[in-house]
Order: structure tokens, then sequence, then C-alpha cells
């Protein structure tokens, strides 16, 4: 396959994408009324309306103060339809910090650079591919706080759990631990004791750096 029928094969699945999410609220905000004619907020390009009507009512209500926010799920929404998930440490990436010196996403990010650095790339392809959307262009720091943003998410729960585990006071440099998630229904995670790369999915793989003596 040529380069331009990748990036076509590309462009075809996030387009997918970003149209079924828009199938999902294409009601009006308002009264609930579904199918044409409607129209869309022009600031956020997120919510619809039967009317000018509605529209105004809406905005007078609450989605003045939402406008805004809402252009940031745009592009929350255009990074979550790349077919590639946002960049995460592999295994075998172990801190040189202690977990305790680790107390946000600044402090973390200073010990992946390279995270921020690939963030920083895959913001210059995003320039390819925002013709593919009709919300408001990212800058280039938008797009890069974009997918900072979506590693954080992916991250949240298991930093979460590395500080639960020193805060009980558990070593597992000493002694094998073996942790239970539940990821969703009738769904469970197993971290820990023998783990490898192609038995533990990848936003696991950060909680076995963080205790680079584990056993």
């Amino acid at each position: 396959m040529g380069t331009n029928e990748r990036w076509s094969s590309i462009e075809a699945i996030i387009r997918q994408r970003l149209d079924f999410n828009e199938l999902d609220r294409r009601y009006c905000a308002v009264c609930g009324r579904q199918g044409p004619p409607l129209s869309r907020c022009f600031g956020c390009q997120m919510v619809y309306y039967c009317g000018e009507e509605h529209q105004a009512e809406d905005w007078s209500k609450e989605h003045a103060q939402k406008c805004t926010q809402l252009e940031w799920v745009a592009l929350g929404e255009f990074i979550q339809a790349l077919p590639a998930q946002p960049p995460l440490p592999n295994i075998g990436d172990k801190w040189q910090t202690s977990l305790k010196e680790i107390n946000n996403w600044k402090s973390w990010f200073s010990i992946r650079t390279n995270i921020v650095h690939l963030a920083n790339n895959t913001a210059n392809v995003l320039k390819t591919l925002v013709h593919l959307t009709d919300k408001r262009q990212p800058t280039d720091q938008n797009a890069v706080d974009g997918l900072l943003a979506a590693v954080t998410d992916l991250l949240t729960n298991v930093l979460t759990i590395g500080k639960a585990i020193v805060s009980f006071g558990l070593q597992p440099n000493i002694r094998p631990l073996v942790i239970h998630i539940l990821s969703g229904f009738n769904k469970i995670d197993l971290v820990g004791y023998n783990q490898s790369s192609s038995n533990l999915p990848v936003r696991f793989h950060e909680l076995l750096n963080m205790f680079p003596d584990n056993k």
C-alpha cells in the first residue's frame, strides 16, 4: 500500500468516527427534536437547535458558560478518533525518581520528556488532518495539550494505584505483589508478578515502571 493510500485509509477511519459521534448529538438541546432542519452553535459546533428561539433560550440559560469548554471537547473527540493510542510509556522504562516525589502531572512529565516530545511530533501530523473536521481548528499548542490530556486520562487510575501502594506501606520490591483491577463488566486485569508486555494492557506498563525493583 502506497503512502497516499495509507493516508486515505487513515482519513476514512477518522471521518467515520467523527460522523458517528455527530449522530449521537443531532437533536435540539432544548426540546429534543431530531432530524432536519437543525442548526449548530456557530462557536463550539457541538450543540444542535431546531431554531433561533431555542438557541437563544439555551444560550441565556447555560450554553454561554459552556461554549468555550465544548471547543475542547471537540478537540478531544478529534484526538480520540485517531487510529492510534496517545504515546504511552513502554514496559522497562523504569523510573529514576521516587514515586513520593511525583505529586502532579507537571512532575510526571518532567521524567517522561519523551512523551512530551512524541506529543509535539504527533501535533505536527495533526496539521495534515484538521481538514477532516468542521470544528474550530486547533493551534499547535492546543493539539499538544489535547494529546497530553489524553495521556493523563489513560494513566490517572494507574498513578492513583501506585500512590495507594505507597500509602498502604506495601513494598513490591521486597515481596511479590499482584493487583486485581476491575476494568469493566466482568473483566479483571492482573498486574504484578511475572507479567510481560505481551499479556499486560499498555496503560498498566507504567505501574510496573514506577517500582523498578519490583518482584
